[in-house]
């Protein structure tokens, strides 16, 4: 670690985040999965409307789809800077940020629409901690930082 910069240092932190954000959106999932009633098949009587609850976890809305998914895409991206593995598509590299001013954006943008408002004080939390690394993406490109310093090229073949 002997040729640490506050570039490398900033991406570690951006990825931490982003990687606790996804955690945060599985949680949130899972919690809203929590509240579904378990299937009842005691009966054979099929019901309008019984599986309503499951509907809604399971959907293809987009309004719905994105309101539950967000902090799940948002963190998935975020790690996707870093993780080349998940850049799946061309789609997707058109979604990541491509320098240090970019990545600043992004962590507001995943503040905003994928932190606050989800699980609570750990939203909260998560959202402040963005911020933090919104902020500390523009003090690393204003020390002239280049692009994105990938951590996870240097964590896997370090050794």
């Amino acid at each position: 670690m002997a040729n640490c910069s506050l570039g490398f240092a900033v991406s570690w932190i951006c990825f931490v985040i982003s990687i606790a954000t996804m955690g945060m959106g599985f949680l949130y999932v899972f919690l809203r999965f929590k509240e579904v009633d378990p299937l009842d098949f005691d009966g054979c009587d099929i019901k309008i409307g019984e599986f309503c609850k499951w509907r809604m976890i399971f959907t293809i809305r987009p309004t719905m789809l994105l309101d539950l998914w967000t902090p799940v895409i948002m963190g998935l991206l975020g790690t996707a800077v870093h993780v080349h593995a998940l850049r799946f598509s061309n789609i997707v590299l058109w979604f990541l940020p491509h320098g240090y001013v970019g990545y600043g954006v992004f962590m507001i943008i995943m503040a905003l629409v994928a932190n606050f408002g989800y699980c609570g004080q750990l939203g909260l939390i998560l959202a402040f901690c963005s911020l933090a690394g919104a902020l500390l993406c523009f003090i690393a490109r204003c020390a002239m930082e280049g692009g994105i310093i990938s951590v996870y090229s240097r964590w896997a073949y370090a050794g």
